[in-house]
């Protein structure tokens, strides 16, 4: 469960990382764009150079803010991450606690060993019986 947990969050920084760069992208270039074409708007001249100039500024701002979001972003994509792997791990140590002898049916538990001892008892005996006969020189089989 924990390796599909950080695949998850590794995909979503991955997919939220690439959307950051197309916004930086998109801010960079429809900012210089917009500044360097704003005197095609039919305004005033004062208001052309303060729209490129606040375009301007807007671009030289735009970056370091899509970096800050995107690192506000990538963290709360790696708490989430690492809140998934410590809850995956407690679910699996649940699973390997379902697996454990119930203390409550200790009747069923003793059947349960005593059974598997005298299969272990069993198979050593014929292992030994084998191991005998090949070394009496008796053929193995038959």
């Amino acid at each position: 469960m924990r390796p599909i947990v950080l695949g998850l969050g590794l995909t979503a920084l991955a997919i939220w990382s690439a959307f950051a760069y197309v916004v930086h992208l998109v801010v960079d270039v429809l900012g210089g764009y917009g500044a360097a074409n704003a005197d095609l708007l039919p305004v005033p001249p004062e208001w052309v150079v303060l729209l490129s100039d606040a375009l301007r500024v807007a671009t030289g701002v735009g970056g370091p803010l899509v970096v800050a979001v995107w690192t506000i972003g990538a963290a709360v994509i790696a708490l989430v991450t690492i809140i998934g792997v410590v809850v995956a791990g407690r679910i699996g140590r649940r699973d390997k606690a379902l697996l454990a002898p119930d203390p409550r049916l200790p009747h069923l538990d003793a059947a349960y060993h005593r059974d598997r001892a005298a299969a272990r008892h069993r198979t050593g005996l014929a292992i030994g019986e084998t191991i005998g006969r090949l070394l009496r020189g008796r053929r193995y089989l038959r």
